[in-house]
């Protein structure tokens, strides 16, 4: 980017996202004669313009933001501090895949440049104490309730209200309810018969223990290879006596590169920092500052083209999957991308049986590759030794042992790294009843239905920070976020300047948006016969339908600038 800045050789784009400045009065805030009930202790509910189930980097930017707007809100949040996934997220090696100088707010300018990340990819005490320093400056602390968990939420169509219910009893009114929890929050934690009578350690890598864990002198099962199992397993494997790879489904794991940050890199950036982020955040396909070669592969030189693959393979992580500009939907494309990083583990891994076994057969990209170094190597070391499940699950726990294949493993400790129930898992852990009292989570057994990821039919002023069908955990997501709530926050405004109280997608809208991204996707890597968690195949029993908007940050952000520019099309208000 520096370079091209310097070149003056890109394009600034320019979104009208208006500014949002304080304003004194409420959005079209509804008649209040009829009262909401009161808790549990009598009290009467908490009445508030806007309720934000979740406190991690989604649920503080629309705090932020309902404070610039004059909105009081609250916020709950199930941790007893904010992070979101950032505070659960913290097993040995848990860290970012999108560099740290672009994870983070292009709000907090003054923070940003404060701010000296240690990791060229931050670890998750980096992110979450980056989280909490902003939080604490931009005084939204007071604006959370933590330890709480929200069980439910109920349009009251007759005061057109949310009336939120929580596990300590707290009761809370508000006009509109914001869904912050994020897309890979909800853990999937696999039914294992026997689990209460094995007698070692269960871990999940999503609720990892606060104090130390050593595996020293230990045999430990970890069940995984996606992001978590790839992260984790360097770094167990330095301590514990015997590691067991249980592996379902191979993964593409793309290399990191450098792990430190570099000091002069981060001054050169913080010279033009808020122009680096608004072309990163607003201006890729990603949400990340990336080389996107605009040609096609049959454009590019073979020399060339194995020339860039090689030095964005030595580049790490997101930079691979751009060496051309369609291999997301040309077979060939993607099958010379195949054959590269199949060489790269036949390379790394000397077992000629690991390392074939360790190489996926389906499409690269059509699962978010994990980030990671030093995973290949480890099954190197004499300490590790993959069992391959070939697509099989594991079969159970014993008292001193992990069962799959018809064998029994003796292990000291179980690690599962299995991963999240994605996009839609926090909404099926919610029960959000809608304008005829019909479940949110029911009306999405077989899919999610939604316009435009933000909005869906039948829940009035209900808002989804990147919700499904949007392009949420395809991108570097605090770029998603941060244009989901400025577009929220600006939604808001225009319903108060025009004396609306009530926004709703409408059926025709939704309809037309979904069958938008199903097109897309079947042009795609994510097509229907695709194996990727994006369609929930993680997961068993989830229905295959695609989770997210697969056609890039950039053209969902014109899309949705379309829609505001034009009244908020799509949508219906009372």
């Amino acid at each position: 980017w520096l370079k091209r800045l310097k070149a003056k050789s890109f394009k600034v784009v320019w979104f009208p996202f208006a500014l949002h400045f304080a304003m004194a009065r409420r959005v079209g805030v509804p008649s209040r004669q009829t009262l909401p009930k009161t808790d549990q202790s009598g009290v009467a509910a908490e009445e508030v313009d806007i309720a934000v189930v979740g406190a991690g980097f989604a649920g503080v930017h629309m705090l932020h933001t309902a404070r610039k707007l004059g909105l009081v809100a609250r916020c709950f949040e199930v941790a007893p501090d904010v992070g979101g996934t950032w505070y659960w997220n913290r097993y040995p090696g848990a860290s970012c895949d999108t560099p740290s100088m672009e994870y983070c707010y292009s709000w907090c300018d003054d923070i940003n440049q404060e701010w000296n990340w240690k990791r060229r990819y931050g670890s998750h005490d980096e992110i979450q104490a980056y989280i909490r320093r902003v939080a604490e400056k931009c005084d939204v602390l007071q604006d959370i309730t933590f330890e709480t968990r929200v069980e439910g939420a109920a349009w009251d169509a007759t005061c057109g209200r949310w009336l939120v219910n929580t596990d300590k009893g707290l009761q809370l009114s508000a006009q509109f309810l914001v869904t912050a929890a994020g897309g890979i929050s909800h853990k999937y934690l696999p039914d294992l018969p026997g689990r209460s009578k094995f007698e070692g350690r269960v871990l999940h890598t999503h609720d990892w223990p606060k104090e130390d864990t050593d595996f020293s002198g230990r045999r430990v099962a970890l069940v995984g290879v996606g992001s978590s199992g790839v992260q984790i397993l360097p770094e167990i494997a330095k301590q514990a006596s015997h590691v067991y790879v249980f592996m379902r489904t191979p993964n593409y794991v793309l290399p990191k590169g450098r792990e430190e940050a570099s000091p002069e890199y981060q001054r050169l950036v913080k010279k033009h920092y808020k122009e680096f982020l608004k072309h990163s955040h607003q201006e890729t396909t990603v949400g990340v500052d990336v080389n996107e070669d605009p040609r096609f592969m049959a454009d590019i030189l073979p020399e060339e083209l194995t020339a860039s693959l090689e030095a964005r393979y030595k580049e790490g992580n997101f930079q691979l999957q751009f060496f051309c500009a369609d291999s997301f939907f040309n077979p060939d494309a993607n099958m010379l991308a195949q054959s590269f990083l199949h060489n790269k583990i036949r390379e790394t891994v000397r077992d000629p049986v690991v390392a074939e076994a360790l190489c996926p057969k389906y499409a690269f990209q059509s699962k978010r590759p994990p980030g990671g170094n030093n995973f290949y190597e480890s099954f190197n070391r004499p300490n590790v030794t993959l069992v391959n499940l070939n697509g099989s699950s594991i079969e159970a726990l014993a008292p001193a042992g992990i069962v799959a294949l018809g064998e029994t493993t003796p292990v000291d400790d179980v690690i599962l790294a299995t991963g999240f129930d994605n996009t839609t898992g926090a909404f099926s852990a919610l029960s959000i009843s809608g304008t005829d009292g019909q479940q949110l989570k029911d009306l999405w057994t077989e899919g999610p239905k939604t316009y435009l990821g933000l909005g869906t039919v039948g829940f009035p002023n209900l808002f989804m920070i990147t919700g499904p069908q949007s392009p949420g955990v395809l991108t570097n997501v605090i770029a998603a976020i941060e244009h989901h709530v400025d577009w929220i926050g600006d939604c808001m405004k225009w319903m108060q300047s025009n004396s609306k109280s009530v926004i709703e997608a409408t059926a025709d809208a939704q309809k037309a948006w979904g069958e938008h991204v199903n097109k897309v996707a079947e042009k795609t890597v994510f097509n229907s016969s695709s194996v990727s968690a994006y369609r929930g195949h993680n997961i068993p029993g989830k229905a295959n339908a695609m989770l997210v908007y697969p056609g890039g940050l950039l053209r969902y952000r014109n899309k949705c600038s379309k829609v505001a520019a034009n009244s908020y099309e799509g949508f219906q208000f009372k």
